[in-house]
């Protein structure tokens, strides 16, 4: 008895393979619906200094600028889209950020440290003797 595929005779093959491709297929469209859409809504230009930064919680508190179009100056703790991004900025720190709203929270994303926080440059006190 002769092998199928040396006679040319694949059919049995190729419905195999058609049906590879589609559960393939199937999977990337069920995996792609499952994804969380990218930042459709409007970004705002964050400009302001940075008072304190809290790793746990993932904020930042802000002394920023009146962002136009989304609220006046004020001072007030923003959390960060990517908490890592956090790592970057130390109090004192100028930034520019891009502030955007996920389920009406503000996050920012996009920090960019435009000036570090002075670092004091007295030296220290030494007790007198």
């Amino acid at each position: 008895m002769r092998d199928r595929f040396m006679d040319g005779n694949i059919g049995p093959l190729r419905g195999s393979l058609a049906l590879l491709i589609v559960a393939i297929l199937a999977a990337f469209a069920l995996g792609a619906c499952n994804k969380k859409p990218a930042d459709t809504g409007p970004r705002y230009h964050l400009e302001g200094k940075v008072l304190s930064v809290d790793m746990h919680e993932g904020t930042a508190t802000i002394d920023h600028k009146a962002i136009p179009g989304y609220m006046d100056a004020m001072t007030m703790p923003y959390a960060a889209k990517d908490p890592k991004d956090l790592a970057k900025v130390s109090p004192g720190d100028q930034i520019t950020a891009d502030l955007v709203e996920e389920d009406g929270v503000p996050l920012l994303t996009n920090i960019v440290v435009t000036q570090k926080a002075a670092i004091n440059s007295a030296p220290a006190s030494t007790p007198k003797q």
